[in-house]
């Protein structure tokens, strides 16, 4: 009886085990983040299964799901997507941006007022290019 009892239990977290492993949750944290993502962005669980990764064309993603709003920055092009749908003003409180860079996928996460999560983020070059082309547009306020 005793055995039998333990290899149930065995055999239940072994289950539990696999099921974490497929969705990549090992967390509380990870269930809801999980769960909100695919409540509110149409992308959320493709990317966190990684169906959208880095190197990915940015045109099949936009054909996927439509961004709310598409930003071009030299050779960057942003797509931003908002819970809810597009914003007719305001900042928004959270987001899920990705980013691509002469037409592919370098980094993708979402974020908010509670914290952020990346899937995949752009290198350092990347990043130091990107962020001259976001102040020159944003803070120097230049085409």
């Amino acid at each position: 009886m005793m055995k039998r009892c333990l290899a149930g239990v065995l055999l239940v977290l072994a289950g539990c085990l696999l099921v974490c492993w497929h969705f990549g949750i090992w967390s509380r944290q990870d269930y809801m983040d999980y769960q909100y993502l695919g409540d509110n962005y149409a992308l959320g669980h493709d990317l966190w299964h990684g169906r959208i990764g880095q190197g990915q064309d940015v045109e099949d993603v936009t054909l996927k799901a439509q961004p709310h709003c598409i930003s071009r920055l030299g050779r960057f092009t942003e797509l931003s997507y908002f819970p809810g749908g597009p914003r007719d003003g305001g900042i928004p409180m959270e987001m899920m941006v990705l980013v691509g860079k002469d037409g592919k996928l370098i980094s993708a996460g979402f974020g908010g007022c509670f914290g952020e999560r990346y899937f995949f983020r752009m290198n350092r070059e990347d990043d130091k290019e990107y962020q001259k082309e976001v102040q020159r547009r944003f803070i120097d306020h230049r085409p």
